[in-house]
């Protein structure tokens, strides 16, 4: 904590605005369920291990992916 309030003695406070709500009317649907086969489970698993990459970095990108896709033009 000392390392901290050393460095951080002269900073100024970060006021952020609060989120207002959308005028846009969301979605009902939150969250989805999903099957994958076990063939695409063990490709997944091979280039993640080749890529040295952890399975929350895989994941997340896989998340990126279809968040992209599902929300190009959409705004």
């Amino acid at each position: 904590m000392k390392f901290w309030a050393g460095n951080l003695k002269e900073a100024q406070q970060l006021h952020l605005t609060l989120a207002t709500p959308s005028d846009l009317e969301l979605a009902p649907v939150t969250q989805i369920e999903a099957k994958i086969g076990i063939g695409a489970l063990e490709h997944y698993t091979e280039v993640i291990n080749a890529s040295t990459a952890t399975s929350f970095a895989g994941f997340f990108a896989v998340y990126n992916i279809l968040l992209h896709k599902y929300s190009v033009g959409q705004s």
